[in-house]
């Protein structure tokens, strides 16, 4: 917890406690009978039937018809170029215009309640009666939160019945399809294939599903061997795979990679790269030149600053060659953390390394041993290192990436008369153990794939083969048959249990494309493991439950601000509050990272003197300060994703559902503390 937030939270206690004893008398009239209108839970009541009366009036109604006009005209003119697409589109466009349009109608309505009262006397009236204030103040949310409940409640049935003639209509488009392969199928033609069963599954059932599901790692490789300790993974070279190496000292609470310091140098002397990599010959093949490696240096936080350099590996050996080579930067204040008055913290380094040397496999370790690391910087400042060392070794295990395109990474298919073996992507989950998946009678769980294609002979079919091991025992690999890529839809294949732990470890599952010409795109997400599915319905209530938490602590915020402000004021605070909302992870990283100089490195040295220059980083400087203070102070609303889950036909965990409900608790306790301490001893009329 930094500075910031401290001061936050103690603001947010303070205010709170305030409530808590100030709140007790007030309390207690909530349990008193009132003669005319009951108990203080009734009379809450009460006044929120009155705020519900009033929206429907204002036709707040007209809402869910409003959106499903709308959804409906951006789906029909939306281009979709497959069935298994259609199901996320619509729902993104749905809930996303639920989210939207609910936010936009409750702010306003909420924004203007307590003025447009004050304007037309009518408060004067509610004050006459036996209706305390906190009352009141609880009655307008209560009422506003019905709303809410309502217009979500009709556009959720809407939703349902939408996405369910949906799916009816992609089992209808499957089934033809299905028809027509098996048709093919049984006249003989050339090629045809047995029907797809992902197709089959599709026409039974659609795509309208809730998938409960374990992720891993994936990496991109020319070579795995998983039989060393650590496992041995290899570059192929003169392909597009690459070693990508992170370099920074982790800050205090860090929370990812994104989040380190730089890489500390000294002016006094030069840093500079370390290279020590291992490489082996393809089968057959001869060293012809010594090898060479591609390197590509660049700030984690700003990838457009960059240098690139080919290194050569030393001179060839025999044996198991074992290679270094150095690097020093043309312009190391670019990259480096030099800690001087007039310097900023550019950030981690990212180095990727590639080999280019045709017929070699270049090695990367995976170990945790810093000695042995493929990577070091050296000549650093030491007395801003652990241990004073002058050196600091890339970060944790180097991530294996391969050509991307988009946000995936492809695998190409073996080429003809290569002495290359064929690439492969291999996906790692992490610890997972007999009685974490659901075994059908034969004793075997499910292994999902969803892949995509990019095929030079587009009449030819893209196959690859599937290989499942344990990482202690891979010469007890289950290898299934050549398969056919079935683009976009979801591939089950059942794997024995015996190949799992009783005690829990590392399972692998490898994947290789067999098509010349062809390649597999995939992402962590396209190999998973399956556990017991959901219901759609039932994701979709959960989906709708987080876009009400979202909605009532928006009108929260707005007749808390209504109280002492004129509408106008208190919608543009609402909106400000809500912009600043979904902003904090970008300031929050701003600040973090120092992203907020004007120029880089090397050119602020060249203005070191200049006061202009100095008074712009200076107020540049406040000015984020005080934004990442206002982000601090205000509720995330990015804790509210709708469509996180849903869109990815994954059903959204109870701990995500009771995490939203216990940050909608934790953001609206102190707005509602603020709201009751503002109108306590507010003149209403």
């Amino acid at each position: 917890m930094d500075i910031t937030q401290g001061i936050v939270y103690t603001v947010a206690t303070g205010v709170v406690l305030a409530f808590v004893l100030l709140v007790y008398k007030d309390a207690r009239i909530l349990v008193t009978r009132s003669p005319g209108l009951g108990l203080g839970f009734g009379r809450i009541w009460a006044v929120a039937r009155v705020t519900v009366a009033e929206a429907w009036a204002a036709r707040a109604w007209t809402v869910p018809l409003i959106w499903l006009v709308a959804c409906t005209l951006i789906t029909l003119l939306s281009r979709v170029y497959d069935d298994t697409e259609r199901i996320n589109l619509y729902l993104r466009v749905l809930l996303g215009g639920q989210e939207f349009l609910s936010l936009v109608l409750l702010g306003v309505m909420a924004c203007y309640s307590f003025p447009r009262e004050r304007d037309r006397r009518t408060i004067i009236t509610t004050a006459s009666k036996p209706l305390s204030r906190l009352e009141y103040y609880l009655g307008k949310v209560v009422g506003f939160a019905t709303v809410a409940a309502l217009l979500l409640g009709s556009m959720t049935a809407l939703t349902w019945g939408y996405m369910m003639l949906t799916n009816e209509y992609v089992k209808h488009t499957a089934a033809l399809h299905l028809a027509n392969q098996q048709k093919e199928y049984d006249d003989g033609k050339f090629g045809a294939e047995p029907p797809s069963p992902a197709l089959r599954k599709a026409a039974a059932e659609g795509e309208l599903h809730a998938y409960d599901y374990i992720t891993g790692t994936m990496q991109i490789a020319g070579g795995i061997d998983y039989r060393q300790d650590p496992p041995a993974l290899y570059i192929r070279g003169g392909s597009a795979q690459k070693a990508r190496y992170v370099l920074g000292l982790p800050r205090r609470g860090a929370r990812s990679r994104t989040h380190l310091s730089g890489v500390p140098a000294t002016p006094y002397r030069t840093p500079f790269f370390f290279f020590h990599f291992g490489y082996t010959l393809a089968p057959g093949a001869t060293l012809t030149e010594i090898p060479k490696i591609n390197v590509t240096l660049s700030l984690a936080d700003n990838p457009m600053i960059l240098e690139q350099r080919t290194l050569a590996l030393g001179r060839p050996g025999t044996g198991a060659p074992l290679t270094y080579a150095s690097w020093a930067v043309e312009d190391p204040y670019k990259f480096f953390w030099y800690d001087m008055a007039d310097e900023v913290d550019p950030g981690p380094l990212v180095l990727d390394v590639a080999c280019a040397s045709p017929d070699i496999y270049l090695r990367v370790y995976t170990g945790n041993n810093p000695n042995e690391k493929d990577v070091q910087a050296v000549d650093l400042d030491g007395s801003r290192l652990p241990g004073g060392a002058g050196q600091l070794a890339a970060l944790g295990v180097p991530e294996l990436r391969g050509f991307e395109k988009g946000d995936e990474q492809q695998i190409e298919g073996t080429k003809p008369g290569a002495t290359l073996m064929s690439e492969v992507a291999s996906w790692r989950f992490k610890n997972i153990k007999r009685g974490d998946l659901p075994e059908d009678k034969d004793g075997k769980f499910t292994l999902s794939l969803q892949l995509d294609e990019d095929r030079s002979d587009p009449n030819s079919k893209t196959e690859y083969v599937v290989r499942a091991y344990p990482i202690f025992d891979p010469r007890n690999a289950f290898e299934f048959p050549r398969q056919v890529v079935d683009e976009k839809r979801t591939v089950e294949l059942k794997v024995p249990a015996t190949l799992l732990d009783k005690t829990g470890s590392d399972f692998i599952v490898d994947l290789r494309c067999l098509t010349p010409r062809h390649w597999i795109g995939a992402t962590d997400t396209s190999v998973r493991l399956d556990r017991t599915p959901s219901f759609f319905t039932l994701n979709l209530l959960k989906s709708e439950l987080v876009i009400f938490c979202e909605c009532a602590l928006l009108i929260l915020i707005g007749v808390t601000y209504s109280i002492r402000l004129g509408w106008p004021v208190a919608l543009l605070l609402t909106g400000v509050c809500y912009l600043l909302g979904n902003l904090f992870d970008f300031v929050e990283n701003l600040v973090k990272d120092n992203g907020y100089a004007l120029l880089s490195l090397s050119e602020s040295r060249g203005m070191k003197g200049s006061l202009v220059y100095q008074f712009g980083v200076g107020l540049m400087g406040a000015s984020v300060h005080l934004l990442h203070f206002l982000v601090n102070a205000l509720p995330r609303f990015t804790h509210f994703d709708a469509v996180k889950y849903i869109v990815e036909a994954r059903t959204m965990p109870w701990i995500e559902v009771g995490h939203t409900l216990e940050i909608f608790g934790f953001y609206a306790l102190p707005f509602l503390a603020l709201g009751y301490l503002l109108i306590r001893k507010q003149e209403l009329a």
